[in-house]
């Protein structure tokens, strides 16, 4: 709704400076009372990663060539990054159980471990998912354009079967 607006822009970044004080505090009581920052530590790390991107991407050279009124839905530069961040997401998504294994260890069983395949089928589908997205910006043609084609080449496919049965009853 309001993509493009530069308050909006400054407005997130001011959003996740306050929420990187409020997780630091946090952070260090949970260090103090519990001896462990975990999740937290998680949390003020992918915060900080977003808040760096979102500060880079407001310098003048880089924000002058990304056309942020563009809408979106249309295939080209927007598919490409969405396509970059499903990927990385899903990277992200099925290594994560031997990234945070050392914390989720309880009386000897570690837990994390316990979610390796669900975590690693659902991290591939994004990564399948982004390379399609990427795979659509490449040929210049968007995701939807590809499942209308399939679903008419499946109903197209349908059509001498009922026609010979005399159609639907």
């Amino acid at each position: 709704m309001f993509r493009g607006e530069r308050w909006a822009v400054w407005t997130a970044i001011g959003l996740m400076a306050f929420s990187l004080v409020i997780t630091f505090i946090r952070m260090r009581y949970s260090v103090m009372i519990r001896g462990s920052a975990a999740p937290t530590n998680v949390r003020f790390s992918i915060t900080m990663v977003t808040f760096l991107y979102m500060v880079i991407a407001q310098l003048p050279g880089i924000r002058d060539k990304v056309d942020w009124k563009r809408p979106l839905g249309r295939t080209g530069p927007h598919s490409t990054p969405g396509g970059l961040a499903l990927m990385v997401a899903g990277l992200f998504t099925a290594i994560s159980p031997w990234g945070v294994g050392w914390t989720h260890v309880f009386d000897g069983v570690n837990y994390a471990l316990l979610m390796a395949k669900p975590l690693a089928i659902t991290g591939g589908l994004l990564m399948l998912a982004g390379a399609g997205l990427l795979l659509s910006a490449r040929l210049g043609r968007p995701p939807g354009e590809w499942l209308a084609d399939g679903v008419r080449w499946r109903i197209a496919a349908r059509q001498p079967e009922t026609a010979a049965e005399g159609g639907r009853s």
